[in-house]
C-alpha cells in the first residue's frame, strides 16, 4: 500500500494519508433543513480484496432521494459503472465483470430530493 501511495504522490494526484484512511461527508451550506441534500457519506477509498473491510464502494444517503444516478469512470474517462438508483454497491469490477485496476476513479452523482436537483463530483481510490 505504501508503494501505491508513493506512486500516486509522485504522479501529483494529491491524496493525503487521511483521505486514504476514512470516508468523507460532503457538507455544503445550503437551504436544506433536513440535511438530506448535502450530507452524503462517500468513501474516498475502498479495497475490494475479499477481507470484508471496505470491499464495496457505497454512498450513504441520509434521506432517500426521489431519483438518482451514480456513475464511476476510470482515469481515461471510460465509464466503468452506472446505476439509476441510490443503492450503489460497486465491487470494483467494470461493466463486463472484469476487476478494475488499482487507481483513482472519478464519480458523479445526480439526484433529486424534494424537487431540488443536486450534482456532486469527486474521486475514490480503489486499492487491490
Amino acid at each position: 500500500m505504501k508503494k501505491v501511495l508513493l506512486a500516486l504522490f509522485i504522479l501529483g494526484i494529491g491524496f493525503t494519508v487521511s483521505s486514504v484512511t476514512r470516508s468523507t461527508t460532503h457538507n455544503m451550506p445550503g437551504t436544506d433543513p433536513d440535511n438530506c441534500l448535502d450530507n452524503l457519506k462517500i468513501p474516498q477509498r475502498f479495497t475490494p480484496d475479499g477481507d470484508t473491510l471496505d470491499d464495496i464502494f457505497t454512498v450513504d444517503f441520509p434521506c432517500q432521494p426521489e431519483s438518482c444516478e451514480i456513475q464511476l469512470f476510470d482515469m481515461t474517462g471510460k465509464e466503468v459503472y452506472i446505476t439509476k438508483t441510490s443503492h450503489i454497491y460497486w465491487n470494483g469490477d467494470d461493466k463486463e465483470g472484469n476487476p478494475c485496476a488499482s487507481g483513482i476513479y472519478d464519480w458523479k452523482i445526480r439526484y433529486m430530493y424534494h424537487m431540488k436537483y443536486v450534482e456532486r463530483k469527486g474521486q475514490t481510490l480503489l486499492l487491490r
